[in-house]
């Protein structure tokens, strides 16, 4: 089955991407290899559910490896981009909220496609803000720091969670604890 909600989201983290650090070459096949990754990762996610975000951060790490240019620039872009995207997305879901009286809106469900332009606009509201502070406030600190810091951020924040989750870590530490 093909979730077009993941597919988006995964064409979302590009665009956020993209609006810190748009130094990419080959720009026909660069949107061919994210199109082709958007449709693999839209029909992966049924197969293998969450854990499929990991596999979405690498084809996003291997994609922008490949087609940057600057690869200094990417080494903040990439954590960054997908913090704003993640902070827009869980932005939209506070908001569904208090407006929708829903906690999580699932995929197949009629407002799904609501959620994904609104996270879509506070995502690439957010990425703009960061590439507009840190050309004009943060333009003297290292590059590297600031992507270390993100990514540091991105990994105790969304990566850990999922794989702890998905291989059920937690729950054997909390049987462990209770013992």
């Amino acid at each position: 089955m093909f979730l077009w909600s993941i597919a988006l989201q995964y064409l979302i983290y590009t665009i956020c991407i993209l609006l810190i650090d748009h130094h990419i070459r080959y720009k026909y096949l660069f949107a061919g290899v994210i199109l082709i990754s958007c449709i693999l990762i839209g029909w992966v996610y049924s197969i293998l559910g969450i854990f499929t975000a990991l596999i979405a951060i690498g084809m996003l790490m291997l994609t922008f490896f490949f087609f940057s240019t600057s690869r200094q620039q990417l080494v903040y872009a990439l954590p960054f981009g997908l913090l704003t995207s993640l902070l827009g997305d869980h932005l939209t879901s506070i908001d569904d909220f208090f407006v929708l009286k829903s906690s999580v809106i699932e995929p197949g469900d009629s407002l799904q496609y609501f959620h994904i332009v609104l996270s879509a606009f506070l995502s690439a509201l957010l990425a703009f803000c960061l590439k507009k502070s840190l050309e004009t406030w943060f333009h003297t600190v290292d590059r590297r720091m600031i992507g270390t810091i993100g990514t540091l951020i991105l990994f105790t924040y969304y990566i850990i969670p999922v794989v702890l989750v998905n291989f059920n870590i937690l729950k054997n530490i909390s049987k462990f604890l209770q013992n």
